[in-house]
């Protein structure tokens, strides 16, 4: 919640882009060049540009690296806090979160 504090719900989003996108495309080539390396047939390029943008799961597009799983519950986090800040409700996080952890 501390990458969201006094932050736009834009700048909020950038700032996680930027930490997240360059390493996992580092990630995802170095896992197609281990793929070819190794002779493994490699994926048809919509597979992989789809796992690029981190979107494969919505089109039942399987993750070129099972590890990977990890990130689209990130995306699916900042979203989350992404609408909390659009909406202007984070700051009353501990009221929302309290009441969250209650019904679980």
């Amino acid at each position: 919640m501390a990458s969201a504090h006094n932050r736009s719900a834009i700048k909020f989003a950038l700032l996680r882009a930027l930490r997240l996108y360059p390493a996992f495309i580092a990630c995802l080539l170095f896992t197609l060049m281990v793929m070819f390396l190794f002779n493994t047939q490699l994926p048809p390029l919509t597979h992989v540009i789809l796992n690029g943008l981190i979107i494969n799961d919505y089109f039942g597009v399987a993750n070129l690296d099972d590890v990977y799983w990890t990130l689209q519950a990130e995306l699916k986090f900042y979203g989350c806090v992404f609408l909390l800040i659009l909406f202007g409700v984070l700051k009353n996080y501990r009221v929302w979160l309290s009441a969250w952890l209650l019904l679980l």
